[in-house]
């Protein structure tokens, strides 16, 4: 029996060395932008094909393994060259060239080449691709392997764009402070009303097993971020402005009352915010640390693959379905990957010591609504289109928890943070202006005022808070009972 399955997994391997090689290959000329998280996934996604190609080859080749194999590497030769060939035919245009024309021709010269290889000695012609295949992978290994061990030596600070050198020292028994912001996300009140949407209470009900007052009747003072962001950072209220004035906020929402103070009490302070990439004139959060958009990398975004997952795909024949895996605009395409980066790095800070201030500002579920509630892409004709909104706010939901669940895993009882879960307003309605935008029908005015204010205030008397809680007044509360401070409530 074990002989059996010796001939199987000896006939096998050609073909699952073939039809990983290209995704090595690839990854050790990135290697410096990747991870092996990355290489990980695509593997046994290619993995898997290759074993569907060659569980094909068995049943045409009689279940005789050595044809079986040889049949099946052959084709994944084919299969993993047809985005370089395309790429080339393209380059020369020696005529015209499309996917629907390339693609059965390369397809039935691949079957072909596969079915004329049993002219061959088989069991020969597998020890021969056997040798070759492995040695082309060794060479890729011998490059990857030592890199990958200099970089897991070597300091990591991907994504850290600006470090101030001059942060305090404030003692370890401050708490760490969480502000988390998910633009146009709903209150509840509305999901429930308008939305018909009870899913809502199964998340209120894991924010307040997690220990969160939900305060369910919270409301914005404007449905424009900057003001929300510049009233609840500077716990002042501002005029709201209108079209360009908006400009009047930035400079309050940089310099925050609650970053200075933070700062002063010896706080180190950090930023997740993608404002600055939608508004170039917006400057960068002044924290320590700004974690922004890298060009260079390829962190996941939670779509089918990622961009290293998609530099593959598009090499083979899977290039011609690319819209079914890749995000069509690249600008949303780093939005996405920022939700994913952002909800894992955010709890994973602890290679900076000292109490930390940490701002988070998402742009979920606020358009583009790009995902279903389950995180897979929408066709890009959809992002603009309110009724798309929902699914958009499930993800949102999802990513909350992650979020937040990646923030406790951190914390033992004894050492717990304060964690800030807000909307800066609820759901607008807007008109995108852009093909495909779709607005909703009979949507209240008001409704765009109910937010979500969810607090995680270890240690504090949950009685004294309201359901109606200004947000105005959330780091008043917090500064007045965690550091002494007489701020008084709007």
């Amino acid at each position: 029996m074990l002989r059996y399955a010796a001939q199987y997994l000896i006939s096998f391997a050609p073909s699952l060395l073939a039809a990983t090689y290209p995704a090595l290959l690839l990854y050790q000329t990135n290697i410096g932008k990747l991870t092996l998280s990355s290489l990980e996934r695509v593997i046994l996604f290619f993995a898997l094909i290759a074993l569907i190609v060659y569980i094909i080859a068995l049943l045409v080749s009689k279940f005789y393994p050595p044809r079986a194999g040889n049949r099946a590497f052959i084709f994944l030769i084919f299969f993993g060259t047809y985005g370089w060939v395309y790429n080339l035919l393209l380059k020369y245009d020696w005529f015209r060239i499309e996917h629907y024309t390339l693609l059965p021709v390369y397809i039935l010269v691949a079957l072909y080449a596969a079915f004329l290889i049993a002219k061959i000695d088989a069991k020969k012609f597998r020890s021969a691709s056997l040798i070759f295949v492995t040695l082309a992978v060794g060479l890729s290994l011998v490059n990857i392997i030592p890199a990958e061990i200099h970089k897991a030596k070597s300091p990591s600070a991907q994504n850290i764009v600006a470090a101030s050198a001059d942060a305090g020292s404030a003692s370890n028994s401050s708490p760490d402070i969480y502000f988390i912001i998910l633009d146009e996300f709903s209150g509840f009140n509305t999901m429930r009303s308008y939305w018909q949407y009870e899913g809502v209470d199964q998340f209120v009900s894991y924010l307040e097993k997690e220990g969160f007052y939900v305060a369910q009747g919270s409301r914005s003072n404007s449905a424009s971020t900057f003001h929300e962001l510049a009233e609840r950072l500077n716990y002042s209220t501002y005029p709201v402005y209108e079209n360009n004035d908006v400009i009047n906020y930035f400079n309050d929402i940089y310099n925050s009352k609650v970053m200075l103070y933070l700062k002063e009490k010896g706080y180190t302070t950090f930023a997740f915010d993608e404002t600055h990439h939608f508004y170039p004139s917006f400057e960068h959060i002044n924290a320590d640390y700004v974690f922004d958009y890298d060009a260079g990398s390829m962190a996941s975004p939670g779509t089918l693959f990622d961009d290293f997952g998609i530099l593959v795909a598009d090499k083979t024949m899977l290039v011609p379905f690319a819209n079914y895996y890749r995000i069509a605009d690249p600008k949303w395409a780093e939005h996405a990957k920022w939700i994913s980066f952002t909800a894992d790095k955010v709890g994973n800070l602890n290679e900076i010591s000292g109490p930390k201030f940490v701002y988070v500002h998402l742009l979920l579920p606020h358009n583009p609504f790009m995902f279903d509630k389950s995180g897979n892409p929408v066709d890009p004709q959809f992002y603009f289109n309110w009724n798309y909104y929902l699914g958009n706010y499930q993800y949102a939901m999802t990513i909350a928890k992650r979020t937040i669940s990646n923030i406790l895993s951190q914390y033992d009882s004894t050492d717990q943070p304060i964690i800030i879960l807000q909307s800066d307003h609820g759901a607008r309605n807007l008109n995108a202006q852009t093909k495909g935008a779709v607005t909703l029908s009979n949507y209240p005015d008001e409704d765009q005022f109910d937010i979500m204010n969810a607090l995680y205030l270890p240690g504090y008397d949950y009685s004294q808070l309201t359901q109606d809680i200004k947000p105005i007044n959330t780091f008043p509360i917090i500064l007045d009972h965690y550091f002494g401070e007489n701020i008084p409530l709007q």
